[in-house]
């Protein structure tokens, strides 16, 4: 056999190869469908008052204090300190992981439950900057008001894990040694042996669209609908259980569409930027968002306004969430 021919075959076996096994990537990594059920609530009442808390939030952060990162410090710590004022008047234990960059500036760590020898912790995360040239209304005070109105939501405890937010800043924009704030407690957690068993990280929430088609990369468009009506789950191929049972305590609760995904960290939306920094402690991580630049173009831009936000949808996301995490939850 020739050389040549020998190549021709090589590269035909490559290419069956490597079509079969995106194949079986793709049946692995989707999770099962799943019908929104009927409502499990009583009634929407809830919503237009969790609809009105996050309008305040978002506007706060994104109109009365704005820019909020290194190039604008006292924007920054104004929001730091917004964050831990809502989480106190939830009535949650809060503390401050400041950085040794000197001043007040640092992560805001809130408890619901004390967590005790063989309670496992659920870790909710946010990023309170914005980037560079951003409001942030979209990217990401939308992640943060989520983070406060779970708070207030799940406040009363008597959850089956212990409740911890991490709300940090340098999630867009690395500190001075290339990490994000989100790793900087993420590593004196791992340090003291904190029970983390999984972490939600919120994303950007603020985008509902319903039948609209949103611009969706390679490999997501073959995998996902192109509407803009679901909350979408994402994470590693170690999240795929947590990711399942969250999916379909959500699809359950009948509030909202959910889609999820389980995946290698090399896809775009999974790996990049920290997203996955819980895995050298073998904790899963579950990113929670509506898709992002996808779904709504001006995110983390600076026509990134609260007008632009669809609160009524976040609303909802946000009380399927909370009821999710909380199953004993009253509204």
């Amino acid at each position: 056999m020739t050389l040549q021919k020998v190549t021709i075959k090589l590269g035909l076996w490559v290419a069956v190869g490597g079509l079969a096994g995106w194949g079986g990537l793709k049946v692995s990594t989707r999770l099962p469908e799943g019908a929104v059920g009927p409502s499990s609530a009583t009634s929407g009442d809830e919503e237009p008052a969790v609809e009105a808390t996050l309008q305040r939030h978002v506007k706060r952060l994104a109109a009365n204090i704005g820019e909020r990162n290194d190039h604008h410090p006292i924007e920054l710590q104004s929001a730091c300190d917004y964050v831990q004022e809502q989480f106190l008047r939830a009535g949650l234990r809060t503390s401050i992981d400041r950085y040794a960059i000197g001043g007040s500036l640092g992560n805001v760590i809130a408890e619901i439950d004390e967590p005790r020898r063989g309670r496992e912790i659920l870790l909710i995360s946010a990023a309170y900057d914005s980037p560079v040239g951003s409001p942030g209304a979209q990217q990401s005070a939308t992640a943060v008001a989520a983070a406060l109105e779970l708070a207030r939501l799940l406040a009363n405890g008597g959850h089956p894990r212990a409740v911890r937010f991490l709300v940090h800043a340098y999630g867009h924009q690395p500190m001075e040694d290339g990490s994000s704030g989100r790793r900087f407690s993420l590593r004196r957690m791992e340090s003291r042996g904190d029970p983390i068993q999984l972490e939600l990280q919120l994303d950007t929430l603020g985008a509902w669209r319903g039948g609209y088609p949103q611009n969706l990369p390679f490999p997501w468009n073959t995998i996902l609908p192109a509407r803009s009506d679901y909350l979408f789950l994402c994470g590693g191929f170690d999240a795929r259980e947590p990711l399942l049972d969250l999916a379909n305590r959500l699809r359950s609760g009948g509030r909202v569409p959910v889609e999820g995904i389980a995946g290698p960290a090399f896809w775009p939306g999974i790996g990049f930027s920290d997203r996955v920094a819980l895995l050298d402690q073998g904790a899963p991580i579950i990113v929670v968002g509506d898709t992002g630049h996808w779904r709504h173009a001006a995110a983390g831009g600076p026509q990134d306004e609260p007008e632009s936000i669809d609160y009524a949808g976040m609303a909802r996301a946000v009380v399927a969430l909370a009821e999710a995490i909380g199953p004993r939850l009253e509204l």
